[in-house]
């Protein structure tokens, strides 16, 4: 019962399948919107179309992790669990290189925008970290998959790091992203 609880807890924040907020839009519908820019477009707008790669690519992550945390949580599913926790890590590794790399000078409070966006990869980043490791650790187990302290840590990261660090780049991200003609987001889509 208590692991139940535990991973509900760290599945709390990822998206569950079901209708965006209003304003926001789903990886799917984002990933048919304008990804190179159009001849002739403002740096600005080149480099938000970037940033929006990068939110596109969190966003599918993010969904891969809570479909596997929420088998995770059943010993018997965690070994077809364990390869996708895996593939977000390394996922999640491209995208902080990317999102390292970059260029965001046309845009608004860019530099801050980068270092928001950079904060909540690593740590959405050690948080995945900590969920395989727990994962890998708990093979072999029955029944429900057991709380450990690298489960009860991606929680804590995932909460206390990740999610501050997203509202911060979401704050800086709305207005560049209306005038940048980019979709809006929500932290369950980023």
């Amino acid at each position: 019962m208590m692991v139940a609880a535990a991973v509900a807890a760290c599945i709390a924040f990822w998206p569950t399948g079901g209708s965006a907020p209003q304003g926001a839009v789903s990886p799917q519908t984002i990933a048919t919107s304008a990804d190179t820019p159009a001849p002739g477009a403002s740096s600005g707008t080149a480099q938000a179309i970037e940033v929006n790669s990068v939110l596109d690519d969190m966003a599918s992550s993010r969904s891969e992790l809570g479909n596997a945390m929420t088998a995770a949580a059943t010993c018997s599913a965690l070994a077809d669990a364990l390869p996708t926790i895996q593939k977000v890590v390394g996922e999640r590794e491209r995208q902080l290189a990317k999102a390292k790399s970059l260029e965001v000078s046309a845009l608004d409070s860019g530099d801050r925008l980068k270092d928001a966006l950079t904060r909540a990869l690593q740590a959405s980043l050690d948080a995945d970290r900590a969920y395989l490791k727990w994962a890998t650790n708990a093979q072999g187990c029955s029944g429900d998959t057991p709380s450990d302290s690298d489960l009860g840590r991606g929680n804590s990261i995932s909460e206390n790091q990740a999610t501050p660090a997203k509202e911060e780049f979401l704050g800086l991200w709305t207005p560049i992203a209306r005038q940048e003609g980019q979709p809006g987001r929500d932290r369950d889509h980023i």
